[in-house]
């Protein structure tokens, strides 16, 4: 449960900051 749990929460992280990063160049450039 726990190694499920802290890669279902490093996944979701890497995602978030991937997605918020291509958001950002797409409105800015």
């Amino acid at each position: 449960m726990f190694n499920i749990g802290f890669l279902w929460l490093a996944l979701s992280i890497g995602s978030e900051i991937t997605g918020t990063s291509m958001i950002k160049k797409n409105q800015w450039f």
